[in-house]
């Protein structure tokens, strides 16, 4: 069954700052990437989609029905991973997954079999007796993983999700959330932008609580594919283009430099294919 989350003119203020200015979107099953600098408004309105905190302004529509008209049902088809999870330390991993099992109102005869669908999933198996408080900050972050994914959510929010993971554990955290995309939405908020790039059907950036835009990734890469640029320069000339350019990399290399910028064509720059980064910082740089 297709997912719908419709999220219609959502304002947000505290005292005087605006957190979220007129915030439309409408999203189904798929992989959205969130995407904005600090203070763009990306965790005011995820806490606001999960229930968190309510908007001054606005209404979020879940599968045609307000949220707050349905609010049970609604909360129970949200798996939630924080930026900043918290666990009890004491706990030894498996307990902790079936005590989340019990708040989350799973049902007792399938709390057994779904925990350990999810610490194999979570590669977490060998290490389920032990303690929280031994585990490393990827396997609180997988743990995190595992506990937002107990009840089968239609929604599933993940915020900053592959921090502290190494390129391996992140590899497979982008091969689980493809594979469950196909029958929910997954927003993943986070400044890792080659997750973005590698399973985002679609891009959501925000700035100063706003939408700028929300496009499928390739047509986002599309809008900087003719001012992505390489050149090589002698490492006298790099700090002068250093203040008139808007440098993405830098490469050293036998006293030159090999630098990837977007702007204007420079003589002797050879045009690239743009990277999620590009975008990054034509909007925000």
């Amino acid at each position: 069954m297709e997912t719908l989350l419709e999220i219609k003119n959502i304002c947000k203020t505290y005292k005087d700052k605006k957190a979220l200015i007129n915030v439309n979107l409408t999203l189904n099953n798929g992989v959205y990437g969130l995407v904005g600098p600090n203070g763009a408004g990306k965790t005011t309105l995820i806490n606001t989609i999960v229930g968190l905190i309510s908007p001054n302004e606005g209404e979020i529509i879940y599968n045609h029905k307000p949220i707050y008209s349905q609010i049970d049902e609604y909360l129970s088809g949200i798996g939630y991973l924080p930026q900043y999870p918290h666990f009890y330390d004491e706990f030894k991993c498996i307990d902790f997954l079936y005590y989340m099992s019990e708040l989350k109102g799973l049902k007792k005869d399938i709390i057994e079999s779904k925990v350990d669908e999810l610490l194999e999933l979570c590669n977490l198996i060998q290490d389920k007796n032990r303690k929280i408080k031994t585990f490393s900050g990827g396997m609180k972050q997988r743990l995190g993983i595992a506990q937002a994914l107990l009840n089968d959510p239609k929604i599933l929010i993940l915020d900053e999700p592959t921090a502290g993971l190494d390129p391996k554990e992140r590899m497979r955290f982008r091969n689980i959330i493809s594979q469950l995309s196909t029958n929910r939405i997954v927003i993943l908020a986070t400044h890792i932008l080659e997750d973005v790039e590698s399973i985002a059907n679609e891009v959501i950036l925000m700035k100063n609580g706003q939408i700028l835009k929300v496009l499928p990734t390739e047509n986002l890469l599309s809008e900087v594919k003719d001012q992505t640029w390489e050149i090589t320069i002698d490492d006298s000339m790099f700090r002068e283009f250093e203040k008139s350019h808007t440098i993405t990399r830098v490469l050293s290399e036998n006293g030159k430099y090999c630098i990837r910028y977007i702007g204007t064509c420079e003589e002797g720059s050879q045009k690239t294919a743009p990277r999620l980064e590009e975008v990054y910082m034509y909007y925000f740089g």
